[in-house]
């Protein structure tokens, strides 16, 4: 069969219904009606007259001309360099180039550091055209960001095979200092190749801080001269990577690796929580005379091995745990650290922060941390972690967050980090970024840490913005710029463009009315509109998430279902291949409703219809398993690794029939218990290569 191209959903919710009242998009996004619009920091028509993708996009631009005939121009061909060590990332971008000494010539491109440029640390001028540019900055950082930059203006090559550049002239810097990113590798070991893989890619997103997790409840993954029994897989948890650690020269050599591309790597040694090997290894805590006697020892031995122009802060952890002598614990850590001339960092909540140290705030399951409340520095991390939040709800609370309660940063707010932690087994490092949505996470946070937003709109994580809004249409454009830059990456990339899909939605109806259920159910999958009372966007429905509870429904209980419907046009008879799913694990608890049987979309019913045919659900690998209603830490199940089609981003895309026109989709999906992540996804996509695309226009 002929498989049609996806022209446009049709927004259901913009049709006249009689006689049915439409509440307005905005009665969707609980509070957002109390809050000043969300505003784009930068004019919108700079986006979509972009002839490229750029991801953060720059404070200040202005398009020049782009010609009709960039393939025939000479194309960049030499460049005169004062730049210093950043000569190897120009080369890296243009490998073919001739790089020249003193003043640039006619047709000449050049990169320069000029100390009385006005930019601060990091910002850079640039100006293209499509056969040379000039760049400058006052420092080398500036300059690598402006050639991150450049790298994202590179339209192709000429005939000669020589890169075209879009023609731009820009100014930028960042809002915020620092802009970091954490992995966790003290529960699933990673080689230091993949760490440097991911290091190349977050520099090229202008993130300049990698938070390194080193230690945790399995292990601690640190060469140790004093104590050799902390390396010993004897007192290591069995099945996550027992022995694996890395040396002191691994260390230094990521360490310098990451300087070079204007990275700061912040090491953390966890204490006196997360660190049962300590007790196996020891027979006593950390917290206990002995357990500090050893620490001080062991922070003695990093920081000699480790120096402080490699290593200026050091992370000594302090969350998640409950000792008896927790400000003297808290006071002695701290201040070891800051005799060996380092900057301590800590959790927040946790035990209490030392004077002087950076608290790192994050938010507890009943505990909130308000980052304008904070009377010393601090890193905000509070807006969800990598491997808690489903791709599209993660995507868009980092989108619209407001970093550190404030549009830039300051003395006080230094700026955040991202969080991903790896609470479950894994088999291999690329399970970890294809299960979490782990790029598509880092470049939306760096967009945002980078640019700043003059407000939090993180309601609108739940449920879009009204479509004619300002925030509706830079989200829009955001996720193409998202796609078009995380399909090049080479990596792992769950995430879609889904602002083209409309829905109507129903209100919830109690499934224990069956008579009721089954009426309404005839009712929408003949056609009928009346019962379809609400408009809702986004090719993911958030009904009532099970995390950080948003969407539609936030405040509903289990016990009722609801139906969406939306229309698909199809220029032919044939196939469409849509991502759907419902449910999805946590990658740090496992809580989910599990694998469903087969023949079923879900483990609570969910069905789907196209044209009035119900299509049934696929047959599962390890139909009806994996479902777990308590978080499962510290249990067996925490120790089976994830399988691929427990997601719905990880598993391959169904194939619906479709017949040319118009083709009504609906899908109902009922609310059962409390752990369930009530939402509905319905993605069309197309492939492009090896890859799935959005098919949306």
């Amino acid at each position: 069969m002929k498989t049609p191209t996806l022209l446009r959903f049709c927004a259901v919710g913009m049709l006249s219904l009689s006689g049915v009242m439409c509440p307005a998009a905005l009665s969707l996004s609980a509070g957002a009606e109390t809050l000043p619009a969300w505003r784009s920091p930068h004019p919108l028509d700079l986006e979509r007259k972009a002839p490229v993708a750029l991801l953060p996009f720059p404070c200040e631009l202005a398009w020049g001309k782009q010609t009709d005939c960039v393939a025939s121009s000479p194309g960049i061909a030499a460049c005169a360099f004062s730049g210093g060590s950043t000569l190897w990332a120009l080369k890296e971008i243009f490998p073919g180039i001739r790089v020249v000494k003193g003043e640039p010539g006619k047709g000449i491109s050049s990169v320069r550091l000029n100390g009385k440029l006005a930019t601060g640390s990091e910002g850079y001028v640039l100006r293209t055209w499509p056969d040379r540019f000039e760049l400058e900055a006052a420092t080398e950082a500036g300059l690598f960001y402006g050639l991150q930059t450049l790298r994202q203006l590179v339209l192709g090559k000429n005939d000669q095979g020589q890169e075209v550049l879009a023609s731009a002239e820009i100014r930028d810097m960042p809002a915020f200092p620092h802009r970091g990113f954490l992995l966790d590798v003290g529960r699933n070991f990673m080689p230091i190749d993949t760490l440097k893989k991911h290091i190349d890619l977050m520099s090229r997103f202008k993130i300049n801080l990698f938070h390194w997790h080193l230690t945790d409840s399995p292990s601690w993954r640190v060469e140790c001269k004093s104590f050799p029994r902390l390396n010993d897989p004897q007192f290591q948890v069995k099945g996550r990577d027992p022995g694996a650690f890395y040396t002191y020269d691994e260390i230094r050599d990521l360490i310098a690796y990451a300087r070079k591309r204007h990275v700061m790597v912040v090491p953390e040694l966890d204490m006196p929580g997360h660190s049962d090997y300590f007790k196996k290894a020891f027979g006593f805590p950390m917290e206990s005379p002995q357990g500090m006697d050893v620490l001080e020892k062991l922070l003695d031995e990093f920081c000699r091995e480790i120096p402080r122009e490699m290593c200026p802060w050091l992370h000594i952890g302090t969350d998640e745990c409950h000792v008896p002598n927790p400000v003297k614990f808290a006071k002695r850590m701290a201040g070891k650290v800051v005799s060996l001339g380092r900057r301590p960092m800590q959790w927040k909540p946790g035990l209490p922060v030392a004077d002087g140290a950076v608290a790192q705030l994050w938010n507890d399951e009943g505990i909130s941390v308000i980052p304008s409340r904070e009377k010393g520095a601090y890193i905000d991390s509070t807006a969800g972690y990598i491997n808690v939040l489903d791709p599209t709800v993660m995507v868009r609370k980092q989108f619209f967050r407001q970093m550190c309660g404030q549009e830039r940063g300051d003395d006080k707010a230094l700026g955040g980090i991202v969080c991903l932690w790896n609470d479950v087994r894994a088999d291999n490092p690329e399970q970890i970024e294809r299960q979490n949505p782990m790029w598509p996470g880092i470049m939306t946070f760096a967009e945002r840490s980078w640019k700043g937003s003059s407000i939090d709109a993180t309601f609108y994580k739940g449920v879009l913005p009204p479509r004619d809004s300002e925030a509706f249409q830079a989200f829009e454009l955001f996720e193409q710029r998202l796609e078009k830059l995380g399909i090049g990456l080479g990596r792992p990339f769950p995430y879609w463009p889904q602002c083209g899909v409309s829905w109507r939605v129903t209100d919830p109806v109690p499934v224990k009315d069956g008579s009721k259920v089954e009426a309404m159910r005839r009712l929408i999958v003949s056609g009928e509109l009346s019962p379809l009372t609400k408009q809702a966007d986004g090719g993911y429905l958030a009904l009532k998430t099970r995390v950080d509870p948003c969407g539609i429904f936030a405040k509903e209980s289990p016990g009722v279902t609801v139906w969406c419907r939306t229309e698909l046009e199809s220029p032919a008879d044939g196939i469409q291949y849509v991502v759907i799913g419902f449910d999805a694990p946590a990658r740090s608890n496992r809580r989910c409703s599990g694998i469903p049987r087969n023949g079923e979309w879900s483990s609570f019913g969910s069905r789907i219809w196209v044209n009035g045919q119900e299509i049934k659900g696929p047959n599962w690998q390890m139909p009806g398993s994996r479902g777990y209603r308590e978080n499962t830490w510290f249990r067996p199940p925490n120790e089976l690794p994830f399988t691929d089609e427990e997601f719905w981003w990880t598993r391959e895309p169904v194939a619906i029939p479709v017949k040319k026109g118009t083709n009504m989709i609906v899908i109902e999906n009922p609310f059962t218990v409390p752990q369930q992540n009530w939402t509905v996804t319905f993605i069309p996509v197309r492939k492009s290569g090896d890859k799935w695309v959005s098919a949306l226009p």
